[in-house]
C-alpha cells in the first residue's frame, strides 16, 4: 500500500522534455513552475479530457 508522500524537487531541464516527463507522469506529479509550463499542463489536460468527455456512448 502507497502512503501518500509529498516531494519537492527542482531541476534544471530542457522545457519541452519536463512538459513530456509530466504527461508521462501526470496521475502522480504536478508542475508548480514555472507559471508558464503549468498552464501548458492543464491545457494538455483539458484537452485530454474533452476527447474522452464528448466520446461517451
Amino acid at each position: 500500500m502507497f502512503r501518500d508522500i509529498h516531494i519537492t524537487v527542482t531541476a534544471d531541464v530542457n522545457e519541452q522534455a519536463m512538459e513530456q516527463f509530466a504527461k508521462t507522469y501526470s496521475p502522480w506529479i504536478e508542475i508548480i513552475s514555472p507559471a508558464s509550463l503549468r498552464e501548458k499542463m492543464i491545457q494538455n489536460l483539458r484537452a485530454g479530457l474533452e476527447k474522452y468527455q464528448n466520446n461517451e456512448e
